[in-house]
């Protein structure tokens, strides 16, 4: 449960990131993966979801939030 909930905080950042205009292309910083994955499946027309943010951190390279973009 914990993790899922998580995992919604995590996906609510990204869209509202993404609504408010942050790309990969204008991070100034090194963000975590998850971010940067996440933004570009919606930069690439696609949706994200909290079960694809779980294959995201499987695939290493994760790291906790960075509080510069919320």
């Amino acid at each position: 449960m914990e993790r899922n909930s998580g995992n919604s905080i995590r996906l609510k950042t990204i869209y509202g990131a993404y609504q408010r205009g942050l790309r990969c292309d204008n991070l100034e910083r090194q963000p975590a993966q998850w971010v940067v994955s996440g933004l570009e499946r919606l930069e690439g027309g696609g949706r994200l979801t909290v079960e694809d943010l779980d294959k995201i951190d499987r695939m290493g390279g994760t790291d906790h939030p960075d509080p510069w973009f919320t």
